[in-house]
């Protein structure tokens, strides 16, 4: 049952994409994508079972897992849609806005997980915050299409000001979190978003896709480093 979800959605994405209908494409992607969590989760809890000494019970379907499983979810989701709509946006497609736009529906959720543990004031300034940050990529991403390194430079230079900004906007937050530490994560992920678009922009297409999946990779360590985090801030929030 798993399986047939996972190859009608592949499928109806296709589908959808070859008609030119890329809202509902780029729809299905997302949940063929969130429905790999499921299946994850799935084999997970068959694993677990299995092998019982191996992983004590609960380790599976704690609190404190599922909230770490939903940040590693979202935010590794936003370093594909991100990559993916920078090529978008360098070549001109078609789809380029579709495709932004379920980049923002991300940053929406990553908002409502935020609001959850932080109130809808914190949401409020995490979108800020964020969506800036997509911004800049898109000027980042305008900037090195048209070859111009003054526009690339003023571009970095604001991801440099998010990046600050943001890691002290975190840290802030939770006590848990330092602003250095934060900074260094999100060092990271500017570095390979801008060096996979380079690569794809040079015709290094090899390089390119593994620059996207070591940030993609990267996002599962930023994920667990807050979820562990707010966890420690609020325990009794994650007593189980």
């Amino acid at each position: 049952g798993l399986l047939e979800t996972h190859i009608g959605q592949l499928q109806n994405a296709l589908d959808a994409y070859l008609n030119e209908n890329y809202r509902r494409a780029y729809g299905q992607i997302r949940e063929a994508y969130a429905h790999m969590y499921d299946t994850g989760d799935a084999l997970a809890g068959a694993i677990a079972a299995q092998f019982p000494e191996e992983f004590p019970a609960g380790d599976t379907t704690t609190a404190a897992v599922d909230l770490r499983v939903a940040l590693d979810r979202l935010l590794g989701e936003h370093a594909l849609l991100a990559a993916f709509a920078m090529q978008k946006g360098s070549q001109g497609e078609r789809d380029f806005e579709q495709i932004a736009a379920a980049l923002d529906e991300n940053s929406v959720a990553l908002g409502d997980a935020i609001e959850s543990v932080y109130g809808a004031e914190a949401r409020d300034g995490f979108l800020k915050l964020w969506r800036d940050h997509i911004n800049f990529f898109v000027e980042y991403t305008q900037a090195a299409a048209g070859d111009d390194q003054a526009g690339k430079d003023a571009a970095l230079q604001k991801l440099e000001g998010y990046r600050q900004a943001f890691s002290e906007f975190l840290a802030g937050a939770n006590p848990n979190l330092e602003a250095p530490a934060v900074a260094g994560l999100l060092e990271t992920h500017i570095g390979q978003l801008q060096n996979a678009l380079d690569a794809y922009l040079a015709g290094d297409f090899a390089e390119s896709y593994t620059q996207i999946r070591e940030a993609y990779a990267h996002m599962f360590g930023t994920g667990d480093a807050l979820a562990g985090a707010i966890v420690a801030q609020f325990p009794d929030n994650f007593a189980d």
